[in-house]
C-alpha cells in the first residue's frame, strides 16, 4: 500500500479519487520495437544464402555404426481439474493507465480517460517533467505544441488546477538568462542571443518561460549558492506568475505570500522550513 506523507493513495484509488498514469515504462516501446524489427528482405536473402551453401556436398569420415538405443515411451499425464472456489467471484485487478505513444494526441486521450474515470469533480492534475517530450520524437515536438497541449488539458471542465514540475538546472536556464541580459543591453530590442546553445536547451528555456507566464504561482527549489551546509538543505522561493490576479481572494488574504524560505530535509524524510533571519533548527 502506497502512502505519501500520510495520504493513503491505494485507498483513494479504490474510491475513484486518485489515478496514476504510467508515463515511462511503455512510452517509447513502439519506437524501440520498430527499430529492432529486422528487415524481411535482408532476412530472406540471408536464408537463401545459407540454404545454397548447405546444399553443397561435404566429404568426411563415414559414420560409425552403433546399436540402436531404446527410448522410453512418452507418458502423458493429465492435470487434475481445477476446482472453482465457492462464494463470491474474485475481483479483477484494475489496470493502470499507461502511455504507449509519445504523440501528444495519444497522451491527451490517455490522460482525459483517466480524468473521466474519477468520481471527484474538481481534479488536481500533476504533470511530472512534460519537457521530456521535447526532441524525443521524429518529427520532434516543439515548444508551442507542448504549450498548446497544456492549455488543452487546462480547458478540461473537470480540471481545477495543474501543477507542472520541470527541471530548472543552470544548463536549462542559461539560454533564457542570456537572452534577458542581451535584451537589457540592447535597450529592449531583440537580438540573436541564444543561438550558440543546443536546440534542446533553447526549447527547455522557452518552455519554462512560457509556463512562468501562464502560471499563477511559481515555486522553485534550489541549493545554497555558497555550497553544502549541514543544517540547511536549500532555498524555496514562491513568487507570483504571469497569470496572477490580485483581485482574487487568494491573493488578498494571508494564505499565500511571496518570499524565500530555508528548508532542511532530515534523515527521516521530515522537512523543516523557516524564513531568512529566523532561528532555524
Amino acid at each position: 500500500m502506497l502512502l505519501v506523507q500520510g495520504v493513503d493513495l491505494g485507498r483513494l484509488e479504490q474510491q475513484g479519487r486518485f489515478a496514476f498514469v504510467d508515463g515511462l515504462n511503455n512510452l517509447f516501446t513502439a519506437l524501440l520495437v520498430a527499430v529492432q524489427r529486422p528487415n524481411p528482405s535482408s532476412a530472406l536473402s540471408s536464408r537463401t544464402t545459407t540454404s545454397s551453401r548447405s546444399a553443397l556436398p561435404v566429404r568426411g569420415p563415414a559414420p560409425s555404426r552403433t546399436p540402436p538405443t531404446r527410448q522410453p515411451l512418452p507418458v502423458t499425464r493429465t492435470p487434475p481439474p481445477q476446482l472453482k472456489p465457492l462464494g463470491d467471484t474474485p475481483q479483477q485487478a484494475t489496470s493502470t493507465p499507461t502511455l504507449t505513444s509519445p504523440t501528444l494526441a495519444s497522451i491527451q486521450d490517455t490522460i482525459t480517460h483517466a480524468i473521466a474515470s474519477l468520481t471527484t469533480k474538481n481534479v488536481l492534475l500533476i504533470l511530472d517533467t512534460p519537457s521530456l517530450l521535447l526532441h524525443t520524437t521524429n518529427p520532434p515536438i516543439t515548444t508551442p505544441q507542448l504549450t498548446s497541449f497544456l492549455l488543452t488539458l487546462r480547458a478540461n471542465p473537470r480540471v481545477h488546477s495543474i501543477i507542472t514540475a520541470i527541471p530548472a538546472d543552470t544548463p536549462f536556464l542559461a539560454p533564457a538568462e542570456d537572452a534577458a541580459v542581451a535584451h537589457l543591453h540592447n535597450n529592449g530590442q531583440n537580438s540573436g542571443s541564444g543561438s550558440g546553445f543546443e536546440p534542446l536547451a533553447r526549447d527547455n528555456a522557452a518552455f519554462m518561460v512560457s509556463l512562468a507566464h501562464m502560471a499563477r504561482w511559481v515555486l522553485s527549489c534550489r541549493m545554497l549558492g555558497t555550497g553544502w551546509a549541514e543544517d540547511v538543505s536549500g532555498v524555496v522561493r514562491v513568487t507570483r506568475g504571469g497569470c496572477a490576479d490580485e483581485d482574487d481572494e487568494e491573493y488578498r488574504g494571508d494564505e499565500v505570500k511571496e518570499g524565500e524560505w530555508l528548508y532542511h530535509v532530515s534523515g527521516d524524510a521530515s522537512v523543516e522550513v523557516w524564513g531568512r533571519g529566523e532561528s532555524g533548527r
